[in-house]
């Protein structure tokens, strides 16, 4: 992805769509980023909100549900998203909408509970699965938020790596960030800290972010799990994030597959790649065909190649004598079960922490390699 003469293109020079949005001003100098959601109905429809010479809003680019992004203003001209009259300003008194650049993502944002739904505004229902329920910082209740696709997530980070390498962007905030209390996107769906992070190279306090090395590259960590422990899976990688903003790691899972692409070739090419293979051990897990013949045992016979680390996490109790797993080092300590523990946070650190030992041993390896 590189910007030509202010338009994003591709690396082998074709543009990306360009739907020319009227309502733009004059030269830009973009010092930062600020990110947007939708919270509308669909792609579709919010480009034709921001295109309507009748609506003063406008952002440089929106980012579809799959990853495909539409720019509407070029990245030196002035659009109106950071405050309609432009009043929010940043340290210099500079209103933002001079000095920063609006990158939208298609989101429903906030969500509201009916049933075993969750309900947009429009009326549309969103099942629990692309849902999180968090509490944002200026709310003092939880509510449902939905969830940003993992190609959202992948688009907006090369863009943003985009727009840094070209304009030297110094920041990237949300909009809730420069319209407190009133603005709440892009939401605690999104990952701002680690985006701006893996955007600026810094880390959560500014400063440049700690490597392993100028050379070596971040493991490269594969998730083996049954989709019944997504949550469990999910608050892991919470509890590894640390590790992935310090560029110590990459971790990848199934649901990080782009609409259209084949399951099973995917799996298994990140399968192939990974240094670190975590098998998250449960009743669920061993009665899966896909997880126990697929998954595990072409991990193993990487492990026995010396070709990956394997490590079998335990997240419920289940009878795992017997297993091919059962004659390596399991997590948490004395393989007692991630659900046993009374305060999962708990496991969870002892879990990350081993891994941790595992990450630092096999990139000092790297590094004398």
């Amino acid at each position: 992805m590189k910007i030509i003469n202010h338009l994003l293109h591709s690396d082998d020079g074709h543009p990306y769509p360009y739907r020319k949005s009227p309502n733009f001003g004059q030269k830009l100098q973009p010092d930062y980023l600020i990110l947007h959601s939708s919270a509308g109905p669909n792609i579709s429809s919010t480009i034709n909100v921001l295109t309507d010479p009748q609506r003063p809003a406008s952002v440089h680019a929106i980012i579809g549900r799959d990853g495909s992004i539409t720019q509407l203003v070029p990245f030196n001209k002035i659009a109106w998203h950071a405050g309609r009259k432009g009043i929010w300003q940043d340290k210099r008194g500079v209103a933002l909408n001079q000095c920063s650049i609006g990158i939208m993502l298609d989101n429903a944002l906030k969500l509201n509970k009916k049933g075993d739904h969750w309900l947009a505004w429009w009326g549309k229902e969103y099942r629990e699965d692309s849902v999180i329920e968090a509490t944002h910082r200026y709310d003092t209740v939880p509510g449902g938020w939905h969830k940003y696709t993992g190609e959202q997530i992948e688009k907006a980070t090369e863009l943003g790596k985009s727009l840094a390498r070209e304009y030297a962007i110094k920041d990237i905030l949300g909009h809730e960030d420069i319209e407190p209390g009133l603005k709440f996107d892009p939401g605690p769906a999104f990952p701002i800290a680690e985006f701006r992070s893996s955007v600026l190279g810094v880390d959560f306090y500014g400063e440049p972010k700690e490597k392993l090395s100028d050379t070596t590259e971040p493991l490269k960590v594969f998730y083996s799990y049954a989709h019944e422990d997504e949550k469990l899976r999910d608050n892991l990688e919470k509890h590894l994030k640390i590790l992935e903003r310090k560029g110590f790691l990459s971790a990848w899972h199934d649901r990080r597959i782009k609409a259209g692409e084949p399951f099973a070739k995917e799996i298994n090419s990140h399968l192939k790649a990974a240094d670190i293979v975590l098998l998250l051990i449960s009743a669920d897990f061993i009665a899966s065909d896909y997880c126990w013949e697929n998954e595990m045992k072409f991990a193993l016979s990487r492990h026995d190649r010396g070709e990956a680390r394997v490590i079998p996490i335990i997240l419920r109790p289940v009878d795992w004598k017997g297993a091919p797993f059962e004659k390596l080092n399991m997590l948490p300590k004395d393989a007692k079960p991630v659900t046993s523990f009374a305060d999962k946070d708990e496991a969870f650190y002892d879990v990350s922490t081993g891994i941790r030992d595992v990450v630092e041993e096999l990139a000092s390896k790297k590094r004398g390699a």
